[in-house]
């Protein structure tokens, strides 16, 4: 059996059961060990490997998806600022120069 076959199947299985969002640490175990059981009986030659398949799934899930969206920061200060408050900070700017 290919590898790929593997990866297609790791992929289906962990976007029904898992919440791809989250590292596999942060997972229940019950779900991913049963994830590991069912592709290890599916595919005994990479049975050693599954988890390994799992983490790396979830890692570039996450990775791609901080690449579409990335989230605007502050500027140094760290903190995260929302679209709709660099609005409003601007519209306050707005009137107050108008104000002047």
């Amino acid at each position: 059996m290919c590898v790929r076959v593997l990866q297609g199947y790791v992929r289906s299985i962990i976007e029904q059961k898992l919440d791809v969002l989250v590292p596999i640490s942060h997972q229940p175990r019950d779900l991913v060990t049963d994830i590991i059981a069912e592709a290890s009986i599916k595919f005994p030659e990479f049975a050693s490997c599954v988890r390994k398949r799992i983490r790396t799934f979830l890692k570039s899930y996450r990775r791609s998806r901080k690449l579409k969206d990335p989230v605007p920061t502050t500027n140094g200060i760290g903190g995260r600022v929302s679209e709709s408050s660099r609005g409003l900070n601007r519209m306050s700017l707005v009137s107050t120069v108008n104000s002047l």
